[in-house]
């Protein structure tokens, strides 16, 4: 099994080095819509295809190089592919489109020297070199192989609960995605420790008393206390909560091996880590 990792870094541009990646991101993102126009008046995602229909188009329209007139297709031709099947398939769909997408790089259009703290990337402007800091955390990843990239122009990497005026729906939505956000990570940092993660039903874990198993709302008196109201037990609520899903998950084991007589699988080891790509902002 090989590891890949993420290196989220911040390029330092200089004032005209900006406008030159906002220029590039602008034609990326005409090049990508425009894709996505012609693939979906015409039901079709192959790459073949579509490199035909609009190829010598942009190329005409934009001063993107053909690596990244390439790119913005092949991220296209993988949009289109979704979208269309769950047309197909009886489900609501729509023309993929983009206001801020991300420039998708390869190694014919980027290259990154994390030793030097230095990448240079293909732009309407021809190559450009820009500076990067690499935080001491990720210098443990210098010998590793690097494969790809992503350029995204980001404005806002949000705490989990910071406040927003939005809607109901539209809040739950927010911070159901910074949570899974963090499930994400979580998983991440499992994986190189050779830690198995595993799932359980979470409900009703903040309300349950994790000694006699009662259950209340008024169990929980504030967002960090804990206080049974059958049993007067107290503690600290988070602590209640994770007592409870290790009980969830112990009893979740012992149905399985009643029901099938499976064991417990061993974690998973780890082995050595080869390759990582790349995330520019």
């Amino acid at each position: 099994m090989k590891l890949q990792r993420t290196i989220k870094l911040a390029l330092k541009p200089t004032e005209g080095q900006k406008q030159i990646l906002l220029e590039t991101i602008e034609q990326y993102k005409f090049a990508y819509n425009y894709t996505c126009k012609v693939g979906w008046e015409a039901k079709l995602w192959n790459g073949v295809e579509l490199h035909k229909l609009t190829y010598y188009t942009v190329r005409n329209e934009t001063s993107l190089p053909s690596q990244l007139v390439i790119s913005a297709r092949v991220v296209a031709t993988e949009s289109l592919k979704s979208a269309i099947k769950k047309e197909k398939k009886g489900s609501k769909s729509r023309c993929p489109q983009s206001n801020n997408p991300a420039i998708r790089y390869d190694k014919r259009s980027y290259t990154v020297w994390l030793d030097r703290e230095e990448v240079s990337l293909a732009t309407v402007k021809g190559r450009q070199k820009f500076r990067v800091k690499i935080p001491d955390y990720f210098k443990q990843y210098l010998d590793w192989k690097v494969t790809s990239a992503n350029l995204k122009y980001d404005k806002k990497l949000k705490g989990i609960r910071k406040r927003i005026k939005a809607s109901k729906q539209n809040r739950r939505w927010i911070h159901s995605w910074n949570f899974a956000q963090l499930q994400q990570f979580i998983e991440y940092k499992a994986q190189a420790k050779g830690i198995r993660v595993v799932y359980v039903d979470a409900r009703y874990t903040s309300q349950k008393c994790s000694r006699c198993g009662y259950i209340s709302r008024s169990n929980r008196t504030d967002q960090s206390h804990f206080v049974c109201k059958h049993c007067g037990y107290s503690l600290n609520a988070d602590l209640n909560a994770s007592r409870n899903i290790v009980k969830n998950y112990l009893a979740s084991l012992q149905k399985r091996e009643v029901g099938t007589g499976a064991g417990i699988s061993a974690p998973v080891g780890r082995r050595q880590p080869s390759q990582c790509s790349g995330a520019t902002c």
